[in-house]
C-alpha cells in the first residue's frame, strides 16, 4: 500500500490553505468536475475527497464513495461548521476555504 494519498478536489475551487496543492510530492491531486466512481479508485492507496458544495450536489456519488474515500468538507470563508450543502455525517473533517495552511494540513492528515 502506498502512503501517498490521492486527493480529489473540485476543478473550480481555489483553496488559500493549499497554495501548492499538487506541487507537494507527498500528495497526488486530481482536479475534477464530478466525483469518481468507486471502481476507478486505486485499491492500495488512501483516497481523500475535498468535498465542496459543487461536488456534494451529487448525493448518489457521495453515498457510493462512502467507505472508499475520506471526505474533508470545504466550506465558505469564515465558516466553522458545514452547512446544509455538505453531508456532515459523511465528513471526517471540515475546513473553511480560507483556513490556515496548518489547519488544512491537520484536516488532511488527521
Amino acid at each position: 500500500m502506498t502512503s501517498t494519498p490521492l486527493i480529489f478536489a473540485s476543478a473550480g475551487r481555489a483553496l488559500a490553505a493549499f497554495p501548492a496543492l499538487g506541487a507537494d510530492p507527498g500528495m497526488t491531486v486530481r482536479r475534477v468536475d464530478v466525483l469518481p466512481v468507486p471502481s476507478s479508485l486505486p485499491e492500495h492507496q488512501p483516497v481523500v475527497v475535498l468535498l465542496d458544495a459543487a461536488l456534494a450536489a451529487d448525493a448518489a456519488a457521495v453515498t457510493a464513495l462512502e467507505g472508499h474515500a475520506a471526505f474533508v468538507g470545504i466550506g465558505a470563508a469564515g465558516t466553522e461548521a458545514p452547512d446544509a450543502a455538505l453531508p456532515a455525517d459523511a465528513l471526517c473533517a471540515f475546513i473553511a476555504v480560507d483556513a490556515s495552511p496548518s489547519r488544512a494540513r491537520t484536516a488532511l492528515h488527521g
